[in-house]
């Protein structure tokens, strides 16, 4: 695999846009992005595990089931996340048949995402009056990964090439998330793209898996949002020949993804809301690697672990702590653990450490805790990040 420029537009047959309709105040932000597909795509989505659902993903997950996991194009609005309103669910369908008249598109086809504050009516002039530029704008270099943002401080996009019976085949994604962040997909945005030639179940299966290995992984402040869900489309044209087993193929295709779906995730939890340091916690030597990864969520979700390393406290027992509480059970008399490469715990007891340096590798931007099991085999790991006085401020008083 090697990486390209671009983003959720890089591969063939896509294109994408994003422009500034009104939704937002600042004239500056995009807030309405449009990702279009010249050729029907094969498509896989996961959705929020919270019971209470936005409009525009009930609305997608109806779309999918009548038209057999097939699309063309995807709508998404920032700003307001037409969540708990009474006409939610006709503004998003209505939304899609605007898309659909400028486009020539079955409104079936066209997946609705928004993203933004909760409990706001979506207003469709604006979009109305845009949706003409909008397309119009369509094209490989755009403002696509900007207009999904909100509290997000950068833009999170990512390319890769990969080679498919000597066929070049290209990967591509846009991400969003900065709070309402927590391990229970998807609590984030994520719209991946391909033009690999894959049959749906299999497309499905390598998303999942990637899914789990990446975005199910991220905490930054432990909530999972109504609206949040990751989707890839795959429109097949990049000409490989069809994959419909398991075959070597498809394992370079799902390794590719689960890459890509990484370096996505990373970006997010770096981009945490007011957070200063990005955390990664490996979890080695354990029995499997599910009690490995809820052992390092466990650590990584901690306010008080994310506000120690926020002021470069070296109080490792709030990491002894956090382990304690994950429900997992293991021998801590066997336990081994390092920040940055500075041993702090050999044999379940606390290492002879400097605090002092400790506390000057936590002012690090990024810091990595090593936590050895000693007991099996397996590795886990998930991804979060400090937690600031910006964090308080921002979310105290939520803008965007």
């Amino acid at each position: 695999m090697k990486y390209v420029e671009g983003g959720a537009s890089a591969p063939k047959g896509f294109l994408a846009a994003g422009i500034h309709c009104g939704l937002r105040k600042n004239k500056n932000k995009p807030d309405l992005g449009l990702l279009y597909s010249e050729r029907a795509c094969e498509t896989a989505a996961v959705y929020t595990a919270n019971v209470i659902k936005g409009a525009s993903l009930v609305l997608t997950k109806e779309c999918m089931a009548k038209t057999g996991n097939k699309s063309r194009a995807l709508i998404i609005n920032s700003g307001v996340a037409n969540a708990c309103v009474a006409d939610g669910y006709e503004k998003a369908l209505a939304v899609t048949e605007i898309i659909s008249r400028e486009t020539g598109l079955p409104k079936e086809q066209i997946i609705s995402a928004s993203t933004g504050k909760i409990g706001l009516p979506l207003d469709l002039n604006p979009i109305k009056k845009s949706a003409g530029g909008l397309i119009k704008k369509l094209d490989k270099n755009n403002d696509f990964a900007s207009a999904i943002l909100t509290t997000d401080l950068v833009k999170k996009e990512k390319a890769a090439e990969i080679i498919i019976d000597g066929v070049p085949v290209l990967l591509g994604g846009a991400a969003k998330g900065s709070g309402m962040v927590r391990p229970d997909m998807a609590t984030l945005l994520c719209f991946l793209t391909t033009d690999l030639n894959i049959a749906q179940p299999l497309l499905e299966k390598a998303f999942r898996e990637a899914v789990n290995y990446s975005f199910n992984r991220v905490s930054v402040d432990g909530d999972t949002s109504t609206n949040d869900f990751a989707v890839i489309m795959a429109n097949g044209a990049a000409g490989n020949k069809l994959i419909d087993t398991e075959d070597k193929n498809y394992f370079i295709f799902k390794e590719a993804l689960k890459q890509i779906s990484l370096d996505l995730s990373r970006m997010v939890a770096k981009d945490g809301v007011g957070s200063t340091k990005s955390i990664e916690c490996v979890v080695k030597n354990f029995r499997t690697e599910a009690e490995a990864v809820s052992l390092a969520k466990s650590i990584i979700s901690s306010n008080l672990v994310k506000t120690a390393f926020f002021g470069a406290d070296p109080n490792i027992g709030r990491i002894v702590c956090a382990m304690g509480y994950s429900r997992v059970e293991f021998d801590f008399s066997l336990v081994d653990a390092d920040i940055c490469g500075i041993d702090i715990l050999t044999k379940g007891e606390f290492a002879n450490f400097s605090p002092e340096k400790v506390s000057e590798a936590l002012k690090n931007p990024e810091i990595i805790i090593n936590i050895n099991m000693n007991q099996g085999a397996a590795e886990g790991f998930a991804l979060g990040c400090d937690m600031t006085y910006e964090f308080i401020n921002m979310n105290g008083l939520y803008k965007i």
